[in-house]
């Protein structure tokens, strides 16, 4: 086992204490190999406070968002079965796009812009995550941030679309309500209004 190490200035040490510890939150959380935690906001902010009690009766210490973010990590992988933090980071991982999530916070409890998802391909199990905390805390994860940087670049494409379409639509309305009162203000425009719309109006 190692010392006081890091993912990234974490105060956790990797060693049985924090196994027992896990353990005892897979059971209190009914966390089995395929969870997802991705869309349980309530769980964060339960985690969080646990690994706040676990921190501070351990080590004596307040979290930080890099004990939580080790913690989580620690919790979606097979944790036994490594003998240190780079271990956990270096495990094999996933990471994609979460198109329909806007902001909120990732997994250490930093604000996010843009959500994704990480998901521990041996046990299955994922969490939101934010592109920056995942980039900063498991730099040496090479082909994380590979996957990564692919994600974040598909996700910025589609989201450059959205935006464009959504700009193209908003012109449109802004045409059609001039249109409209055009027609509405001229009395022989009411007409030609009525017969584009298939429906004559009358004054």
């Amino acid at each position: 086992m190692e010392s006081l190490t890091e993912i990234r200035e974490t105060k956790i040490i990797y060693d049985e204490l924090l196994f027992d510890y896990l353990d005892i939150l897979k059971t209190k959380y009914k966390l089995t190999n395929g969870h997802n935690c991705s869309h349980t906001e309530r769980f964060f902010y339960q985690l969080w406070e646990d690994t706040d009690t676990f921190i501070q009766n351990t080590y004596g210490l307040k979290s930080n968002h890099a004990d939580k973010f080790s913690l989580i990590v620690a919790l979606l992988s097979d944790y036994r079965s490594f003998d240190k933090w780079e271990d956990v980071i270096n495990d094999d991982w996933t990471f994609y796009d979460f198109p329909n999530a806007h902001g909120g916070r990732c997994c250490c409890n930093h604000r996010i812009h843009n959500a994704y998802v990480m998901k521990n391909t041996n046990t299955g199990m994922s969490v939101i995550v934010g592109s920056e905390c995942v980039k900063s805390r498991m730099i040496t994860n090479t082909a994380l941030q590979t996957k990564r940087e692919a994600a974040v670049k598909r996700a910025n494409k589609r989201r450059r679309v959205e935006k464009a379409e959504a700009e193209e639509m908003s012109q449109q309305d802004d045409v059609m309500r001039v249109t409209l009162f055009e027609a509405m203000s001229y009395p022989h425009a009411k007409v030609n209004w009525g017969r584009w719309r298939g429906t004559e109006i009358t004054a």
